[in-house]
């Protein structure tokens, strides 16, 4: 904000000596033009008392400029026909480091301690960094962003209102448009840093709710970072009191980031509200000092301004700052004018005094003081319009209220006035009710398919073709896919999930890969046994009731893993929000906010990765043992390729799915998600089950059941034993070593033996 600060009475100083101040000699150096220390320059031959005020600014197009028409002005009035009238003037070039360097010119090089002084006035700085600097070393005392504690600043007076009054505008701007919530994001700079403070304070005691307060700490990263934070609010009004450099960088990563469209708000202050830079969102709402444009004192400021500045530089000057500098400058000549007229002296008490009570009408209006020395003005809302790069006067703010002189205008053209926090409507992604069903009815299919295996099987139980294939184990295996269309079926009861609902699905799912996979282990592992190589020696028979006990060991260990794993970390249910987007139906002012519900539990990864480890072993030593069987040329007896292309097709299924359902489908996808791995699941085990029961199916049905139990080569049926034809319950003789023996080389086997073996 422009600080124009008055500074009457310089007495703290007054037991300092300094021997030498280094000045510049060219205050114009950063334009680059030449011009005097003073303006105008001293006459060496004039005899007539210098009275110069100090002018410390930053020369922006057009200040520099409006203090010489100041100048001029006061020369030509006769105010003061004794004094060779002067300012002595200092380029602050916007470096707070430069103030104390014009502090000592004007105040000793001037002799502004002398009684009168040569220097009774000091106008400046611009900006509240500069100021605080400058106030410090004139009070000796600590800085204040705001410079309004007079207790530490008491000889400063303000011509352009101070910070704390442009918060209270900012209030009321607020309040009009019926915000109650908003985000205060400011520079870190005393300018950010005293706004921030006040609005703050006085957003507490008028119900508005700052929802995230930041000061920018600089670069884009930092903004990027910042803004997401903003965005994670989803508050669309944001408070912004920033100079012009900062801003420039926040603005531009906004746009980037979509934050300037016509669903967001950026109020900010007259550290950019006038500024024709291309870079501030359209729509942008700047407060700043009331300035009557109507008043003659402005139109002929400007007009006399124009006429002595260069446009050829592309540079457009700032009307809503420049008429300050004039009356800052013709205010202090003023009240010095006045307490000439009045006899009074000007010792520096009497100079503060006469700052706070004169009145003065300059270019921007009546500048009256209050008892701290703060100009009472109201401020102007000034509206962005991107389009033409132009700002419009839309309302005048007092302290008490907004009074709106014409309709602002939103970015993007918006003419309805943008809430502050949109309503929010969550929404559950869920499964459609026509992939419920479809997925239910695929489980009840393979209910129903199992449960026909499970019937051929127990039917046809003493047929030698089905006792061979060791029906217990077949009814084990149907029973698994069983459990795992059941997982199915209770996935898809409900579109709400439930942590009943996840520990079941984990249940059926892990016990049925142990009695489908398990069973089609046990069953190679059997066939592998007889016929693996070795030397011709009976061995103890793998009965029907070992092959039953391991099966329950195989369920016992999930049961073992369950219990401690649901025990330890049960699955709970939590909602994942996905990124929000507008409500077709009210784009402007409602966002959907879709989320996903998930099962979550502590342990989840670790208890899937034991049970992945440790059946992905039983599966690869199954299709080890199916391999190596390949050639036992008994079709009853020997499921092993059967085996080995339902697991290369549960593997291809489990290959092509997963990657899918985990990298490629997005959160939002519940239903694609649903239904691939659900239809997965059920492909998985139906082929499963019609791979392995199809054939024996056809088989019994065709009548050729009672040769396929003996080998190709040699019906061995001498020996039969019909009260023992189940391999279960009869010791085998091993042949002698061959890695791959063929049945119909068994012919050194005990011929009763190998007949009750092979039945």
């Amino acid at each position: 904000m422009l600080n124009l600060v008055l500074v009457g009475g310089l007495l703290l100083f007054a037991d300092v000596i300094v021997s030498q101040i280094v000045c510049d000699e060219n205050p114009c150096l950063f334009w680059p033009v030449r011009c005097c220390p003073t303006y105008p320059c001293l006459d060496p031959a004039s005899t007539k008392p210098v009275l110069a005020l100090s002018v410390f600014v930053n020369f922006h197009y057009g200040f520099r400029e409006a203090v010489q028409v100041a100048v001029d002005d006061v020369r030509a009035s006769g105010m003061f026909p004794d004094y060779d009238v002067h300012v002595r003037w200092y380029d602050g070039h916007e470096d707070t480091n430069r103030a104390p360097v014009a502090f000592l010119c004007t105040a000793f090089h001037n002799l502004s301690l002398a009684e009168p002084p040569v220097v009774p006035i000091l106008i400046g700085p611009d900006y509240s960094g500069m100021a605080a600097t400058f106030a410090n070393i004139a009070s000796t005392y600590h800085c204040s962003s705001t410079l309004s504690d007079k207790r530490l600043y008491s000889t400063f007076s303000r011509v352009y209102p101070p910070d704390n009054n442009q918060a209270q505008a900012l209030i009321n701007i607020i309040r009009h448009f019926q915000w109650h919530t908003v985000v205060v994001f400011g520079s870190s700079d005393a300018y950010g840093t005293g706004l921030i403070t006040q609005f703050s304070a006085l957003a507490a005691n008028n119900s508005i709710t700052v929802a995230l307060a930041m000061q920018f700490e600089g670069g884009v990263s930092s903004a990027q970072l910042q803004l997401q934070r903003i965005l994670s609010t989803n508050v669309r009004v944001i408070v912004c009191p920033m100079l012009t450099d900062p801003s420039n960088v926040v603005f531009r990563v906004a746009r980037s980031m979509g934050m300037t469209g016509r669903h967001y708000v950026w109020v900010g202050t007259d550290g950019i509200a006038g500024k024709v830079d291309g870079v501030t969102p359209d729509g942008f709402l700047g407060t700043t000092p009331y300035v009557d444009t109507t008043l003659p004192a402005y139109t002929s400021l400007v007009q006399r301004v124009n006429a002595t500045l260069n446009y050829s530089s592309g540079v457009q000057p700032d009307f809503s700052k420049i008429p300050f500098e004039y009356d800052a400058t013709m205010f202090g000549f003023h009240v010095l004018w006045q307490m000439r007229q009045s006899s009074i002296r000007w010792t520096p008490t009497a100079i503060l005094a006469a700052i706070r009570s004169t009145t003065y009408n300059g270019s921007t209006g009546t500048i009256q003081m209050d008892s701290n020395g703060d100009r009472i003005s109201p401020y102007s809302l000034l509206n962005y319009n991107a389009a033409d790069n132009t700002w419009t006067l839309v309302a005048i703010v007092t302290d008490a209220s907004a009074r709106f002189v014409s309709t602002p205008v939103f970015a993007e053209g918006r003419l309805s006035v943008p809430i502050d926090v949109p309503v929010v409507s969550r929404q559950r992604m869920t499964v459609g009710l026509a992939s419920q069903l479809a997925v239910i009815v695929a489980g009840a299919l393979g209910i129903a398919i199992a449960a026909a295996v499970i019937s051929f099987s127990t039917w046809n139980r003493n047929l030698p073709f089905i006792k061979f294939s060791t029906p217990v184990m077949n009814n084990c295996i149907a029973l698994g896919t069983v459990l795992a269309y059941m997982a199915m079926i209770v996935n898809a009861a409900s579109n709400v999930v439930s942590a009943f609902q996840c520990t079941c699905w984990v249940v059926f799912v892990t016990v049925a890969f142990s009695l489908s996979f398990g069973g089609l282990f046990l069953k190679t592992y059997r066939v592998y046994k007889v016929f693996s190589q070795g030397s011709m020696v009976t061995r103890s028979p793998i009965t029907t009731t070992r092959l039953i006990l391991g099966v329950v060991a195989l369920v016992g260990v999930d049961a073992a893993l369950l219990i401690g794993f649901l025990t330890m970390a049960p699955y709970r249910i939590v909602d994942i929000d996905l990124p929000a987007h507008p409500d077709p139906s009210n784009p402007d002012d409602d966002i959907i906010q879709p989320f996903v519900t998930r099962c979550q539990s502590d342990l989840a990864s670790t208890f899937a990765a034991v049970v992945l480890v440790y059946k992905g072993i039983i599966v690869l030593y199954g299709a080890l043992l199916a391999f190596q069987t390949r050639d036992v040329a008994i079709p009853a007896l020997n499921d092993s390729k059967q085996i080995g292309l339902a697991i290369y097709t549960s593997a291809m299924i489990a290959v092509v799915i997963v990657p899918i359902d985990m990298f490629v489908l997005q959160d939002s996808q519940v239903a694609t998600s649903f239904i691939l791995t659900s239809f997965a699941t059920f492909f998985a085990f139906t082929s499963m089950l019609l791979i392995l029961f199809v054939p024996k199916v056809v088989v019994v049905m065709n009548g050729t059941a009672t040769t396929m139990h003996k080998s190709e080569t040699n019906q061995m049926t001498q020996g039969r034993d019909n009260n023992r034809p189940d391999l279960a319950d009869v010791k085998v003789v091993k042949p002698s070593p061959a890695p791959r023996k063929r049945t119909a080389d068994l012919h050194d086997v005990v011929p009763g033996n190998v007949a009750k073996a092979i039945q």
